[in-house]
């Protein structure tokens, strides 16, 4: 994962809501010091940090990460986002009429 990509697209995120790192920091429940490391690229937030981020932003999860993947990584019949999209979905549990409980 390119981590300064992904602090460039969380600061460019930030910006456009109009707040300050400390603002988001507050919003996101983590260090001011913390959140700058990440837009610096220096620090790798974890799920639980990416998605408080997100919300703080309203924005999706998807949107900070989008320009992570590589097109090696994602089938080529699937663009980035439909990737992620099957990545953080929920699984949908399906029985076939010869699964007996």
């Amino acid at each position: 994962m390119d981590l300064s990509a992904l602090g460039k697209r969380i600061r460019r995120a930030r910006k456009q809501a109009k707040l300050t790192q400390m603002e988001l920091a507050a919003a996101a429940g983590i260090s001011y010091s913390f959140l700058g490391n990440i837009e610096r690229g220096r620090s790798m937030p974890g799920i639980e940090t990416l998605v408080s981020i997100a919300n703080a932003l309203q924005c999706d999860v998807n949107s900070l990460l989008i320009d992570s993947l590589t097109a090696m990584n994602a089938p080529l019949e699937m663009d980035k986002s439909e990737y992620l999209r099957m990545f953080f979905s929920e699984p949908t549990l399906t029985l076939d009429d010869s699964t007996m409980l």
